[in-house]
């Protein structure tokens, strides 16, 4: 037996009705059809930005797919962690949602360059980590705390705050690609 609990699909149902799908809003609200006349929007230094803290998957303890008496970790959209969801976080993820640490390896770092400035950050048992970090090394696992409008990042960018500044440095965002950077290819 597992020191993790699953969701039930009525809980899930439930979180997802008073929580919203776990979705970081844009921090270009235009409608769909304006961006297709104006392409050039994505190409914005914020909107890269907000598609580099962009997590497609996440890696729950939830129960099976068709194998409702067994639990383990399974592969999921981002949009399905849910608050108080068991998540496993490993080397080169985008962490999808807020979360509080209950289990790291020794070393783990994360990148949290574009939502708060800082790079390499140690994680520890009980470190609050951000949607849009990035984990650079160590596997973690922790208890999902917010999720869409009710995250971190999400608040940053309602207030203009997003991506984070460079200190010392009022006018360079951080994380995103340069001249120098651009000639290089990368």
């Amino acid at each position: 037996m597992s020191e993790f609990k699953a969701p039930s699909s009525e809980e899930v149902t439930a979180s997802i009705n008073e929580n919203g799908e776990n979705i970081i809003p844009s921090p270009i609200q235009l409608p769909d059809w304006l961006c297709i006349f104006l392409p050039c929007l994505k190409n914005l230094p914020v909107m890269i930005a907000y598609r580099k803290i962009q997590s497609d998957s996440a890696i729950l303890w939830r129960t099976v797919p068709g194998r409702p008496e067994e639990q383990d970790w399974v592969g999921y959209d981002s949009d399905a962690c849910i608050i108080n969801d068991t998540i496993k976080l490993t080397p080169g993820t985008i962490i999808p949602a807020d979360m509080l640490v209950s289990k790291c390896s020794a070393g783990s770092l994360v990148d949290s360059v574009l939502v708060t400035g800082e790079s390499s950050l140690p994680v520890t048992v009980n470190s609050t980590l951000y949607a849009g970090q990035a984990v650079k090394q160590g596997e973690i696992i922790g208890r999902v705390t917010a999720v869409g409008k009710g995250l971190f990042v999400s608040k940053l960018i309602k207030e203009g705050k997003f991506p984070a500044k460079v200190e010392g440095d009022d006018d360079e965002e951080v994380g995103l690609l340069n001249e120098k950077d651009e000639e290089k290819g990368l």
